[in-house]
């Protein structure tokens, strides 16, 4: 299990998330932001779920539409 991190930034906004979630991998991970995006009733169109590693590091982010970005 790894710790990845599941920020919600919209425009200039960022909500960090603090606590983290533990995925298998990669895959588990980014199947979890899409689980996120889909729960989410944001108004504002430039929003998106971005994925950091326990290290901090930019992994990839989903959109409100679930697309994933690498």
């Amino acid at each position: 299990m790894a710790l990845h991190f599941f920020h919600l930034r919209s425009g200039p906004r960022v909500e960090l998330d603090t606590q983290g979630t533990d995925c298998v991998d990669l895959a588990a991970a980014k199947r979890h932001a899409v689980e996120l995006a889909a729960g989410q009733n944001a108004r504002d169109d430039d929003w998106r779920i971005e994925i950091a590693d326990a290290a901090g590091q930019y992994i990839a982010s989903v959109d409100r539409n679930g697309v994933v970005a690498d």
